[in-house]
């Protein structure tokens, strides 16, 4: 049995694969609700906080774009 303290353990459970689109919208509309702390819900997703806050800030940039009425093919049509 392989223990916390064991150099391979923690070096397997360092490795995170990248979030999709749908992970990073699930966590941060889970922390905008407020059920569990932030740096809970950062240490059960294997994530800085300070990504947590980058992709926070992204969804809020998107979503006021979004409505003041641009989307993603207004955006990039010269």
């Amino acid at each position: 049995m392989i223990g916390w303290n064991q150099p391979n353990y923690l070096i397997e459970s360092s490795i995170r694969f990248p979030f999709s689109a749908e992970d990073k919208i699930r966590v941060v509309l889970e922390g905008f609700h407020n059920q569990i702390p932030v740096s809970d819900l950062c240490k059960r997703e294997v994530l800085s906080p300070t990504i947590y806050y980058f992709w926070v800030n992204d969804f809020i940039d998107v979503g006021k774009t979004r409505l003041d009425g641009h989307s993603l093919r207004n955006t990039t049509q010269g």
